[in-house]
């Protein structure tokens, strides 16, 4: 199944893109090890729920927010600076949640950073959509 949708079809958006699959598929597969290190070290993060977070997640964290299937659509990343990267996508994921399955839909930015010659992502915040 194709998890990703693309809203433009350039080198950065398909590298981002490759990255995001990764970050995606380590968190529903509780793989904390692999989804922490496609984040930069002084990563941070605004959740859904408007909490600020100022480190990479726990395994904890992650088994909380248990997510079982998700699709990643209109994926654009562009260039801000060198090395700097803004990356806007919708993300529905599914998940249960007191008992039942239930299904959700962000919009989601991004900032990537270039350290090393790897695609890092510094920060994250999702928003809810009604």
């Amino acid at each position: 199944m194709d998890r990703i949708g693309l809203a433009t079809d350039d080198a950065l958006t398909r590298t981002i893109a490759a990255r995001l699959l990764a970050l995606w598929e380590a968190y529903r597969k509780l793989d904390t090890r692999a989804h922490n290190a496609i984040l930069a070290d002084d990563y941070t993060s605004i959740h859904a729920d408007g909490t600020f977070h100022d480190r990479k997640p726990t395994a904890q964290e992650i088994a909380a927010g248990r997510m079982t299937a998700y699709t990643l659509t209109e994926l654009r990343a562009v260039p801000v600076g060198s090395g700097v990267a803004l990356a806007n996508y919708v993300a529905d994921a599914e998940g249960p949640v007191r008992g039942r399955t239930v299904q959700m839909r962000f919009i989601v930015g991004e900032v990537w950073i270039k350290k090393a010659g790897v695609w890092k992502c510094r920060y994250f915040q999702g928003t809810l959509v009604a």
